[in-house]
């Protein structure tokens, strides 16, 4: 299991959480704040057991990260400020600049806190699913996009670069809150925001549980507690993760889909990367993107604790979320993980037809 819950000390009041490199390396977090992930627990809790805990505990079933607990209920929190900013806004923009679509989540701020302020960059954010829909429109020429729709739909988009946001084990924010064991599940009430998520929770239940997951549509800003009561299974992203509905507290398990694509695998994830449909521009842009990376990477801790405060984030957590959990730079390893995972999700499309969005 690469990213575990070790040990839990209540007359310390932090849980140690371990990389699982090599070196022994470890960070220590408050409890305090992992009780907004689940992460609360209590007497007798540890982490690495390979048997199920009795109670609220954590486990690693075959290297998977799964949690049991209860989970906080607050929501609301914003996105990074400034970070709604549309076509509409750049209208007016000098023509030579080129127009990149990038997220608006805490995520992606190591690469493109930078662009920001770039004068050959006109940065348009959006949520991750609009994005490939604004390259195909031309309303931007380079996007950072879910993998899963660089090759969805027939387009063969060139990915741009080597920026990318990943995980190597648990990834923290990519999580499905479950009523039942992993194996059992068999609906799945999907966060759409991500495309990359919800093609890998299908190919997760397909090749680790034999399982062929129905997915259905979820908003999490209008659930309730009891919509929330109709569903087996939720998946979140994001800040949602951070910032859950009211009700998800009634959902004893969590898996994080990061840590089980590696149990699975052997090999990281890449949830999105920068991409076009323009393979002339990837000359200029390229620099342009690994240069604001670098930089991006080099303060993502200062990053992490200028915004944690806006979003709602407690800054350790944002701090480690950023300098441990994710990769921003798509090395080899990356590259096979993004292949591998590209040829198990094949042609079939897991998500949720319009017809079929409910409110949930």
């Amino acid at each position: 299991m690469e990213l575990s819950v070790l040990s839990y000390q209540p007359e310390a009041a932090e849980v140690s959480l371990l990389r699982d490199d090599g070196l022994g390396r470890g960070d220590a977090v408050p409890a305090r704040f992992l009780a907004a992930l689940g992460m609360t627990g209590g007497e007798g809790m540890t982490g690495g057991s390979s048997e199920r805990q009795r109670g609220t505990d954590w486990r690693d079933a075959g290297g998977e990260t799964i949690i049991r607990g209860p989970v906080a209920g607050r929501r609301g929190w914003p996105v990074i400020e400034g970070s709604d900013r549309r076509m509409a806004d750049n209208a007016s923009s000098d023509p030579t600049t080129i127009r990149v679509g990038a997220v608006s989540f805490l995520n992606a701020l190591p690469l493109t806190h930078a662009l920001d302020t770039d004068p050959d960059v006109t940065l348009v954010r959006a949520v991750p699913a609009e994005l490939p829909g604004m390259l195909e429109r031309g309303e931007v020429e380079v996007a950072l996009v879910p993998v899963i729709d660089t090759v969805r739909h027939e387009r063969n988009w060139t990915i741009v670069g080597d920026g990318c946001i990943a995980c190597d084990g648990a990834t923290l924010t990519v999580r499905v809150f479950s009523r039942v064991d992993p194996a059992d599940v068999t609906r799945l009430h999907v966060d759409c925001d991500s495309h990359s998520s919800v093609a890998l929770a299908s190919v997760l239940w397909r090749e680790k549980y034999d399982r062929a997951l129905k997915t259905v549509p979820f908003r999490a800003a209008d659930a309730t507690a009891e919509t929330l009561a109709e569903c087996q299974a939720v998946l979140l992203i994001g800040d949602k993760v951070i910032d859950p509905p009211l009700g998800m507290d009634e959902f004893s398990t969590q898996i994080d889909l990061g840590a089980t694509w590696k149990s699975l695998t052997g090999l990281p994830f890449v949830f999105a990367a920068w991409a076009t449909n323009d393979p002339g521009i990837v000359e200029r842009a390229a620099p342009i993107l690994a240069a604001a990376r670098d930089a991006g990477v080099a303060r993502a801790a200062d990053l992490a604790s200028e915004h944690a405060p806006g979003i709602g984030w407690p800054t350790d957590l944002a701090r480690l979320y950023l300098t441990a959990y994710l990769d921003f730079t798509m090395q080899e390893r990356h590259r096979r993980g993004m292949a591998r995972f590209l040829e198990l999700a094949g042609d079939d499309d897991p998500q949720p037809a319009p017809s079929e969005a409910v409110v949930a």
